[in-house]
């Protein structure tokens, strides 16, 4: 078994403990916008560097949140783990460590069942858009474009269950 797909099983492993559900699929997302910010930050910093400056030009990192209708929103870090069971999808804090991941706190859970997805091709990346009109929440989030993003995108298109 390659080292990545070992990682991900024990990540799996963990995340059913965690949620107490079968669990479907794990996947990291970040903020959406946040590669674009990321890679437009080094384009301006190289170019700056290149013209004698000192390389320290910033480029905003973009916010992102889980709104909820009527209620606060959640602010969502730069990158934090999904956790897909048949029922739900769970929002997670995160940190990796030397090939592990420390799960910091539940951010948000979203009711698969009436789940509206969308996803969007944007260069090096897909985002994607969960909005539940039964509970009024809804997120956006982006991920590097992979094998593993494709599997997501699938499953969060498949009906709940």
């Amino acid at each position: 078994m390659a080292l990545g797909d070992r990682y991900q099983e024990n990540v799996r492993k963990a995340a059913a403990e965690l949620v107490g559900e079968d669990v479907l699929m794990v996947a990291f997302g970040s903020r959406a916008g946040a590669m674009n910010s990321v890679i437009a930050g080094q384009v301006l910093r190289g170019g700056e560097a290149a013209m004698g400056g000192d390389g320290i030009t910033g480029v905003s990192m973009p916010g992102g949140a889980i709104e909820r209708d009527g209620a606060k929103q959640t602010r969502l870090p730069m990158n934090f783990m999904l956790v897909v069971t048949p029922a739900h999808i769970h929002v997670y804090k995160h940190k990796m460590l030397w090939g592990t991941v420390k799960v910091k706190g539940e951010l948000g859970v979203f009711a698969r069942d009436g789940l509206e997805v969308t996803t969007e091709d944007r260069g090096m990346t897909k985002q994607f858009m969960l909005r539940s009109p039964a509970s009024g929440e809804q997120m956006a989030f982006e991920m590097t474009k992979h094998r593993v993003t494709t599997e997501l995108a699938e499953l969060l298109q498949r009906p709940p269950g």
